[in-house]
């Protein structure tokens, strides 16, 4: 009776084992599938964990995607109270002063605001006059599977000139689809459709800083419809150049 008790004890372990070990399996493919591994910035922190998804390409960052020193400087905005307060975990300062710049990391308290000159800040950041009075723009272009639409085409050449028009814009594309076939074959297709747009610009042999291009899927829909149903509206690429 002894030995029917002791083997019956050992069935049941090793059944909650295996049942443990699927339970584990199943969780990983569901954040596999729910969590993609990108990294929009190309700093090595994938996005689900990037508190700081746009960071500029070749920028040293912490665990958290969020760059490991940085220097801010107050620029002027013809407002009458310009100013700007900056902190992080170690401490804060208060930039009330045009072209004081303050260096901050994220391991000591922001610096003491410094007076810089505006040469300075022209050398250090060539493409800012340029760019700061410049508006940023969004744009929508539509398609159809990965093809952009007649219409969309027409529409394309405009917004190749305003970021030709521009010295080294951050360009952000949001890849769109509707609610018709699975969430991760849509995120999959979104993804497709940014990738499109980025290849068109590449193609032009247009400077730019930097271009993050983030795949939506079916989350972010233009026109809210139910499950299943086709909307040319939502198969879109919006564009913001700045």
């Amino acid at each position: 009776m002894f030995l029917i008790k002791k083997y019956l004890f050992i069935l049941i372990i090793f059944q909650l084992s295996l049942f443990g070990m699927d339970l584990y399996n199943s969780v990983q493919d569901i954040i596999q599938k729910e969590v993609p591994s990108q990294d929009v910035d190309s700093d090595g922190v994938l996005d689900y964990m990037d508190d700081c998804p746009d960071t500029f390409l070749h920028v040293r960052v912490n665990n958290r995607g969020c760059p490991s020193s940085a220097l801010i400087v107050l620029l002027p905005n013809h407002k009458k109270n310009n100013a700007i307060f900056i902190e992080n975990e170690m401490g804060n300062v208060e930039v009330d002063k045009n072209y004081n710049s303050v260096k901050m990391n994220s391991e000591d308290e922001p610096t003491e605001p410094k007076k810089m000159t505006k040469k300075e800040v022209d050398a250090l950041f060539p493409f800012i006059e340029k760019n700061r009075y410049k508006k940023a723009t969004r744009y929508t272009l539509y398609f159809s599977s990965t093809k952009l639409t007649r219409k969309s085409k027409i529409k394309l050449k405009t917004i190749l000139r305003d970021i030709n028009s521009r010295l080294n814009p951050i360009i952000s594309v949001y890849g769109h689809t509707d609610t018709v076939g699975k969430k991760t074959t849509n995120y999959e297709l979104s993804k497709k459709r940014a990738q499109k747009v980025k290849d068109i610009i590449d193609s032009k042999n247009i400077k730019y800083l930097q271009i993050v291009l983030r795949p939506m899927g079916e989350i972010d829909l233009k026109i809210k419809t139910k499950d299943e149903v086709s909307e040319p509206r939502n198969k879109r690429v919006e564009i913001l150049i700045q």
